[in-house]
């Protein structure tokens, strides 16, 4: 069960190993960016670069700390090499839970990233959520190219469709084998996440190579270590359109360097990988110590509290 914590409270409990990223294996192939980025745009596999949980000078005014023992996420960004071989590989697209302006951006990013990046030619889009991910339902997926999603940017809701509610994890899993499906990115709030998590326990338990990243997407400002979520199932203004891209495209470059059960988050800044299990284990509370109260207080002139 998740718990009410404020911001301070959230860091103070995490620990180093809590910020583990997962991997399905190592990376021996070189990456198809290489020739067109240059080496100065990736990060060493397993070496990349981090990005501070708390990043307070006085926290480092403590003597005996060890930088060894300071929470850090891992910077998002392409790898110099990867996990999958992209002309073998199969994509899956799944959007879950209710409407929000850029998912479709989202949707987009990703096909893009994938096919004219890394030259993956299989991407398939899951219809109506999870419920697509089971088969007898009669929600076939469509595929999912660079010329199908050119347009769909400037559309409010998702051409995918969405629904809510748990399915079966066995059955979902079922259907990725069946489709031989290398990579599920998942796109939905702190619901979707979960059920994602229930997803990668039943493929760990076959022992299958399937990669699961989330792109997280919440009306409930409910998924901690993003610093934006978004309100309105209407098309995504421009700032929204940029911010969408760079989250799926950082989605893509994790998903092809072997990692799983992760998100793309968005800390001090960075786009940085977040553990599933660490981004739904707290419910986020307003901090009445910090800059979002205080400011609250100020432009209405209220008391700090009315506790007595």
């Amino acid at each position: 069960m998740s718990t009410s914590l404020t911001v301070p409270q959230r860091a103070g409990r995490v620990v180093v190993s809590d910020l583990d990223i997962k991997t399905l294996g190592p990376c021996r192939h070189p990456s198809p960016l290489a020739p067109r980025l240059g080496k100065a745009a990736f990060h060493y596999v397993g070496k990349a670069d981090r990005v501070l949980l708390d990043d307070r000078l006085s926290r480092f005014a403590e003597p005996s700390l060890e930088l060894s023992r300071i929470p850090a996420f891992e910077l998002a960004g392409p790898r110099d090499h990867i996990l999958f071989e992209p002309g073998k590989l199969r994509c899956g697209v799944v959007t879950c839970g209710g409407l929000c302006p850029g998912i479709n951006n989202v949707i987009r990013g990703l096909v893009l990233e994938l096919t004219e990046g890394y030259g993956v030619a299989d991407v398939i889009g899951f219809r109506y959520g999870y419920e697509g991910l089971v088969g007898g339902r009669g929600h076939e997926p469509v595929e999912l190219t660079a010329s199908v999603v050119a347009d769909i940017h400037h559309e409010g809701g998702t051409t995918l469709g969405t629904s809510r509610g748990d399915q079966d994890p066995r059955e979902m899993v079922d259907r990725l084998e069946k489709l031989d499906v290398g990579v599920l990115f998942v796109v939905g709030g702190d619901g979707t996440l979960r059920g994602a998590m229930k997803l990668v326990g039943e493929i760990v338990r076959r022992d299958r190579l399937i990669s699961v990243i989330g792109i997280p997407k919440t009306i409930d400002n409910d998924i901690h270590f993003i610093d934006k979520s978004f309100i309105r199932s209407v098309p995504a203004s421009p700032t929204d359109s940029l911010y969408c891209w760079n989250m799926a495209r950082n989605a893509v470059h994790a998903a092809m360097a072997g990692n799983t059960e992760m998100l793309i988050g968005r800390w001090h800044g960075r786009f940085v990988h977040v553990p599933m299990a660490l981004a739904t284990r707290y419910r986020k509370q307003v901090d009445t110590a910090g800059d979002l109260w205080m400011s609250v207080v100020e432009s209405t002139g209220q008391p700090m509290s009315w506790a007595t």
